[in-house]
């Protein structure tokens, strides 16, 4: 709702608590006037939009009010200027870089946790590109499948991370046997943990699985493939006993035929928290039996007690978890093509000051960061930066500026920027 000071050099915004003066520039203004004008006469479209920007608050608020480690409560506050007496800006500035790798901040210390809110999308966007380059590779020469291999629900997670560990590991074995020593083929993996958490009393909290991408040269592997949920299910002489059941694995042929499109989706499967930022996706849908990363720490900034209890236990038993790996062998499917690569990639940084990382905000900012990378890569519309760049100089223009009037400005853009 719109409510109208009586001065007639501002305009005042309850919803956000903006007030917007008259010695901002026109386009500002009028940014902020359009933008709230949908407010005034879409109310339930006001609250799914504010929603977005919302929640990546709530979660990076999440972070630094429950995390165990201070690296990562404090994780892209401190701009490294700022600690070390021999950096300056100008031979460590803070940066914000956007890419068909991801987004990336510079010049601030960080805690490279991959279940940070601001570190995950930078650790998943190049391992991603990685596997995407690797099943581009194989087109011709081999055959790709995805998999997906899951045990039973545990409460004690870092029991259930062995369990999946070590039965991985006999599965592997028996392939590298059957396709590399019997049969004289290649076979190469890029591997991913997953995990979903239960908060209903009445089954077990933690489901783990792995996204598995599988290639294999030559060709007529499908049946051969298939048989490995058979061989998953049962036992595999494992020291830890476990029963597994046929529900919730799941083998597919990807067909790449030379097209990043078409492999796209699994390699979003693998991204992992990344993925859940950039895109603003959950796991809601199948209630709270199933709920992302995303989905717990929501439900802990609504200060749910067993989410919080969960959300703390996650993070101290994934501490040194591997999320990601890759064969040995997997880069031999990579066949560079610069040339391309050159002409359709978006590689585009951003210099911010120290007024304006401290003015804006760093929850802000990773609002920002997301928006860029879903219009500009994802929605293929490079130009939408102008947008941002605008503001940028409204503010180095205008050194008078408020701090809740540059807040203003940010966010009536980032608003505006999901209704165009």
């Amino acid at each position: 709702m719109i409510a109208q000071k009586s001065s007639k050099n501002a305009i005042a915004l309850d919803t956000y608590g903006i007030n917007s003066q008259n010695n901002k520039s026109d386009h500002i203004q009028g940014m902020i006037a359009k933008a709230f004008s949908h407010i005034a006469s879409q109310q339930e479209l006001e609250k799914s939009k504010l929603l977005i920007h919302s929640n990546t608050r709530k979660i990076v608020s999440v972070q630094r009010s429950f995390s165990h480690s201070d690296s990562m409560r404090f994780c892209h506050i401190t701009p490294i200027q700022k600690i070390s007496p021999h950096v300056t800006s100008e031979s460590c500035p803070i940066t914000l870089n956007i890419s068909e790798h991801g987004i990336r901040f510079g010049g601030l210390a960080s805690c490279d946790n991959p279940y940070c809110v601001f570190c995950a999308n930078k650790r998943s966007g190049a391992r991603s590109e990685r596997i995407k380059q690797g099943l581009a590779g194989s087109s011709g020469r081999g055959e790709s499948y995805f998999l997906t291999f899951t045990i039973p629900r545990q409460d004690d997670l870092l029991l259930a991370r062995e369990q999946l560990k070590e039965r991985w590991g006999k599965l592997q074995n028996k392939i590298q046997y059957h396709f590399r020593k019997k049969l004289g083929l290649k076979v190469s993996f890029a591997k991913s943990l997953d995990v979903t958490f239960n908060l209903s009393r009445h089954k077990k909290t933690y489901h783990l699985h792995y996204h598995i991408v599988m290639i294999v040269s030559g060709k007529g592997h499908n049946s051969r493939v298939q048989e490995l949920i058979r061989t998953w299910i049962k036992d595999l002489g494992s020291k830890i006993e476990i029963v597994a059941s046929e529900k919730g694995q799941w083998i597919e042929q990807i067909i790449t035929g030379g097209a990043r499109s078409k492999i796209a989706k699994y390699v979003a499967k693998m991204a992992g928290l990344g993925r859940e930022l950039a895109y603003n996706t959950t796991k809601k849908a199948r209630g709270k039996d199933s709920l992302g990363l995303i989905d717990l720490m929501l439900l802990c900034a609504s200060k749910d007690p067993l989410a919080i209890e969960i959300y703390r236990d996650f993070l101290l038993k994934m501490a040194g978890a591997r999320t990601m790996d890759f064969s040995r062998n997997w880069d031999d499917w990579i066949i560079e093509d610069d040339e391309e690569e050159e002409a359709e990639s978006i590689d585009e940084t951003i210099i911010i000051s120290l007024k304006e990382w401290r003015e804006i905000g760093a929850r802000r900012w990773l609002e920002i960061a997301h928006k860029l990378y879903r219009k500009m890569v994802l929605q293929n519309k490079p130009n939408e930066i102008n947008n941002l760049y605008e503001i940028l100089d409204e503010i180095r223009e205008s050194p008078w500026l408020a701090t809740r009037d540059i807040k203003a400005s940010v966010d009536a853009w980032l608003y505006l920027y999901d209704i165009d």
